[in-house]
């Protein structure tokens, strides 16, 4: 007497399908109960099933005919997978960036605390507020950029507002890889906007050196992409000794600027420049200089033939264009040294590695040279030999080439 009426069930859904209206995912197989009062419903680790997919939350459930708020507690999944399932019943901003990262192995999840509220008028109101992360392992994700084995934890908090997304967080990767080349400790703040995504300040190591970037990108069938990445003081050592089946011949500290833009959809439509730097360079190891020297019949000077790489390049596609390559001898030598220089535009094929490239070898510091002659007498002179580099860059074929000096000097072309 004196306290108002209500009405306790407990329900038992091990039969119940369910399918959301404002995030239409199939779940079923349920295992738990829940209690409905006072047009409320409850429930404490209830665990459902979408194919494989398992999940498992606490929450409470309050709505009428015209409104409803979703409260989710401690929503877990050790291997959500990013089905069709998932993509049909995501909003169509979110269901853009999930196609942007789309990663293709099981990520885990935990959210301690989830909320959907919608209104049902004439306008059809809903906003979802998130705070949580994500876990992944091996996992290949961005296809535009082109990332491999990443393994890392994702947090961020935000909301979801009829279907405009903003979201702040933090990504930490263990290790990622792009194109072969593996970064560790990997670590950024990202917002998303919209179907805006930005990582302002990328930063992590790779082959022990400091890696510093930027990720920009528009999540859309037609969005755009573009990046910026510095890398100070790697060592080629390190790189070598990633590679299979490779000796470590070749050694130096390599410093690398490269700007990249392309659709988001593909990285076969990636483009830019870049400029790579190689000081204290010991690489007369390495097996296309081996077979120039005997090519050229050289013998490199004592101590290091080279101690120096520059190289200035651009991307199109899956094709980076060389347009300059120096090879420089040492300063310090005594008598006579040579360089190695690019001959007009060369090229590399990323996808098989395959070069196609012109170089001539010149004589460097420690040359004598005759003012009264012409330039091109002297620069016919200086020029030891040219030749071509074909095949790959493990098994380079190099063919001698006309000395363009002497040509350009006799009047050909």
């Amino acid at each position: 007497p004196g306290e108002k009426p209500y009405v306790q069930l407990e329900i038992d859904p091990a039969q119940t399908r369910i399918e959301p209206v404002a995030f239409p995912y199939v779940m079923y197989r349920f295992e738990g109960k829940g209690i409905y009062r006072d047009g409320q419903v409850m429930w404490n680790s209830l665990t459902a099933r979408h194919g494989d997919v398992r999940l498992e939350c606490s929450g409470a459930f309050v709505g009428t005919q015209t409104s409803g708020t979703l409260e989710l507690r401690d929503l877990e999944s050790g291997n959500l997978v990013y089905d069709e399932g998932l993509r049909v019943a995501a909003p169509p901003s979110l269901r853009a960036t999930l196609e942007f990262l789309r990663p293709d192995a099981p990520v885990g999840i935990r959210f301690p605390e989830v909320k959907l509220h919608w209104e049902n008028g004439a306008g059809r109101q809903w906003r979802i507020d998130l705070d949580g992360g994500i876990a992944l392992r091996d996992a290949s994700l961005m296809p535009a950029v082109g990332l491999e084995n990443v393994t890392g934890q994702l947090w961020y908090r935000g909301s979801c507002t009829n279907d405009v997304p903003k979201f702040d967080g933090n990504i930490k990767l263990a290790t990622v890889t792009i194109e072969g080349f593996t970064a560790t400790d990997v670590q950024s703040s990202f917002h998303v906007d919209g179907n805006r995504i930005e990582m302002p300040n990328l930063r992590g190591r790779m082959y022990a050196g400091q890696l510093h970037g930027s990720v920009r990108a528009e999540a859309s069938s037609d969005g755009k992409y573009e990046s910026r990445f510095n890398l100070y003081g790697a060592k080629l050592r390190e790189y070598m000794k990633s590679r299979p089946g490779t000796p470590p011949s070749a050694d130096g500290m390599v410093y690398l600027d490269l700007f990249l833009e392309g659709d988001s959809a593909s990285v076969n439509k990636l483009r830019g420049r870049g400029k790579l730097d190689i000081l204290e360079a010991d690489i007369d190891r390495l097996p296309m200089l081996q077979d120039l020297f005997r090519i050229g019949n050289l013998q490199s000077p004592r101590g290091k033939a080279f101690e120096e790489v520059n190289c200035d390049f651009r991307v199109d596609d899956r094709m980076v264009w060389i347009e300059t390559l120096d090879l420089l001898g040492p300063s310090s030598i005594v008598g006579p040294s040579f360089n190695l220089f690019s001959d007009g535009e060369g090229s590399l094929n990323v996808n098989t590695w395959e070069l196609d490239l012109a170089v001539s070898a010149r004589w460097g510091r420690g040359r004598i040279r005759v003012p009264v002659l012409t330039p091109s007498f002297n620069l016919a002179s200086d020029q030891m030999f040219s030749f071509n580099v074909r095949g790959t860059l493990d098994k380079p074929q190099i063919t001698p080439a006309p000395l363009k000096g002497f040509t350009n000097f006799l009047g050909g072309d």
